[in-house]
């Protein structure tokens, strides 16, 4: 994808292993502006389902970032980026009010109990998505158990920090260590990292929001002229209303994955020039999405028009 919005082959996996036999087979150096490069990667992990040898160049570059130092700057990413959340919610969420409002409901058959991973996106810049998940899974006839408000940990392994990671993998481990039938992470991101790197007693409990309902037959929206966008670093369906529009062309990017906004400027102008060209074609339908990284750059091209998250979308059409 990314080399399909940038046109560059450095953004393609060939051109980065090149550079690494370099390294390690001919004692070439490697520069600055290799790490600067390596980093500009959505961690997809599509070039490995491409691969016919199925290399996990995902973990590979990871590694290669921790190795070779993208941490010897000198304030690392995520304490910009924490930083960054925090002055947004102190300045600038009081102007930005969920819409969305919590309405706890007494259960009296309860089915059981959920435990819901908030992540930094519903903690500091929209608490309606958390709000509108925490309604639904209680139509559902669930008890909310607790809610996990811990970052996964994904801005670390975005850096190469991969020590700090997994000190925070613990972390949200411990808060775990209780009876609950599920954990629901209404963000991808959050979804993908814990299914990645958290334990198997945890994979075992862990769902996506739309996973959730399916299980638990939850009616979803119908008649909606929508279009779901579907995260580059999902692999699966989603349980979506049957006329929402899914667009399947690739290297159509919000321009905020992996924090492209905060880390690579021009690299994300040109993402989202790329896709506000394509997007025009769906100016007339109601966006949404379960990445709530992209959700940022949605709002962004489509100029906060009509465009919500997935938990959203179905709290306000239902």
């Amino acid at each position: 994808p990314m080399f399909t919005a940038l046109k560059n082959e450095m953004y393609l996996p060939r051109g980065r292993f090149n550079i690494l036999n370099n390294y390690f087979n001919n004692g070439k150096q490697i520069s600055e502006n290799f790490i600067k490069e390596i980093d500009i990667c959505l961690n997809c992990n599509l070039c490995k389902s491409f691969c016919p040898g199925n290399i996990d160049s995902y973990k590979i570059f990871t590694l290669i970032k921790h190795k070779f130092g993208v941490l010897n700057s000198f304030i690392p990413f995520s304490i910009k980026y924490k930083a960054l959340m925090y002055l947004y919610k102190l300045f600038l969420s009081p102007f930005n009010k969920p819409f969305v409002k919590r309405n706890q409901k007494e259960i009296k058959n309860k089915k059981g109990k959920v435990i819901f991973f908030e992540g930094c996106y519903n903690k500091y810049i929209n608490p309606a998505d958390k709000n509108a998940s925490l309604n639904i899974i209680e139509e559902c006839g669930y008890e909310i158990k607790s809610v996990i408000r811990e970052c996964c940990g994904y801005p670390y392994i975005s850096e190469g920090n991969l020590n700090t990671f997994n000190s925070n993998m613990r972390k949200i481990e411990n808060l775990l260590n209780s009876d609950y039938d599920y954990l629901v992470c209404s963000c991808d991101t959050c979804f993908d990292t814990l299914s990645e790197f958290a334990s198997p007693m945890v994979k075992e409990k862990l769902v996506r929001l739309d996973e959730f309902l399916a299980l638990n037959g939850y009616n979803l929206p119908s008649g909606i002229n929508s279009l779901y966008f579907k995260p580059l670093n999902r692999h699966c369906s989603a349980y979506i209303p049957d006329k929402s529009v899914v667009p399947e062309e690739k290297g159509i990017l919000s321009g905020y994955e992996n924090f492209f906004c905060l880390k690579h400027k021009r690299e994300f102008e040109k993402i989202v020039d790329y896709t506000s060209i394509y997007m025009q074609k769906y100016s007339d339908k109601t966006v949404y999405t379960s990445c709530l990284i992209s959700l940022r750059g949605l709002k962004k091209i489509l100029n906060d028009k009509k465009v919500y998250s997935y938990a959203e979308f179905l709290n306000l059409f239902k």
